[in-house]
């Protein structure tokens, strides 16, 4: 595969943060948020499948990484980021668009839904729900030690970095990732190194404020009332979030649709592609023709 971006460019958050943006193909518009630390490349196999089928795919990097630094001083919570993907659309002057998720690209497009609903045609989440991921793995209570134990990592952070740049975007972390089943047999290799290079690049305290805050989102009640189609798709060995957990989110959203891709982890979009590519065409298409209203 031999993606890059066809377009990008620089949006401006409202606190005056750079954020920016990448563009993929012609055609009706698409925006995909990228799972926590990662770059578009931990995503080139959706990005791909899009351009292919004639749409226009768009991502940008989150505040605080890669080119949309620094942080700013509206900080790092999800409801910041989702802010931020607003002003991407209006950089690129996309009235509105379906939004495709992985992981804490998930509770960005269900913010940017809540905040401006007029924004999001649709929604199509990959191994994340709207709320934090510590709760959706370990359960009530222990979540909360979690997003501690992460903020109390962060002085950390400078002496662990070196180490993380050595190691994570090499053959013998993904091979010891495939033997400890972390990921699957059929994870594609290219694009999951891309990924673990992408976070091992950035700075670890940015990193880690990032995954606190995300420990404090939660739309849960809001569910109900959301009014879009929505489909989330959840690997059947995914320990961070179980198969159950995203039916119950999705029998909570009316007219929402679970699918479980058996026998792939939390990095399924990189496991079997082809099965996700082919769920979120379909879904596409049904937006397109509207089919894929939620009920009443």
């Amino acid at each position: 595969m031999s993606l890059h971006p066809q377009a990008t460019g620089q949006a401006i958050a409202d606190d005056g943060t750079p954020l920016a943006w990448q563009s993929f193909g012609d055609g009706p518009p698409v925006l995909v948020a990228n799972g926590i630390g990662v770059s578009w490349r931990g995503m080139a196999p959706q990005l791909d499948a899009l351009v292919r089928s004639g749409r226009r795919a768009i991502t940008w990097d989150y505040r605080g990484l890669f080119a949309s630094v620094p942080a700013g001083r509206d900080g790092l919570a999800v409801p910041t980021h989702a802010a931020d993907a607003r002003r991407v659309l209006d950089a690129l002057q996309v009235p509105s668009a379906p939004v495709v998720g992985w992981s804490m690209g998930v509770n960005v497009a269900f913010e940017l839904a809540w905040q401006t609903p007029d924004r999001v045609d649709a929604l199509f989440g990959i191994g994340g729900v709207p709320y934090s991921p510590f709760r959706a793995c370990l359960g009530p209570g222990i979540h909360r030690v979690a997003r501690r134990a992460t903020l109390g990592m962060r002085p950390a952070a400078p002496l662990a970095a070196p180490v993380l740049r050595r190691v994570l975007p090499t053959e013998a972390f993904f091979e010891a990732s495939r033997a400890i089943r972390y990921i699957r047999e059929t994870t594609d290799r290219a694009a999951f190194l891309a990924m673990a290079g992408d976070v091992a690049s950035h700075d670890l305290r940015v990193y880690l404020t990032t995954l606190a805050s995300l420990g404090q989102h939660d739309l849960r009640a809001m569910l109900p009332a959301l009014d879009l189609p929505v489909r989330l798709l959840g690997g059947g060995r995914d320990a961070l979030v179980r198969p159950s957990v995203m039916r119950r989110v999705a029998a909570s959203i009316p007219g929402a649709e679970a699918h479980i891709v058996p026998d792939t982890s939390h990095f399924l979009h990189l496991e079997s592609p082809e099965a996700v590519n082919e769920l979120l065409g379909d879904f596409l298409a049904r937006v397109g023709s509207g089919d894929a209203a939620p009920t009443p």
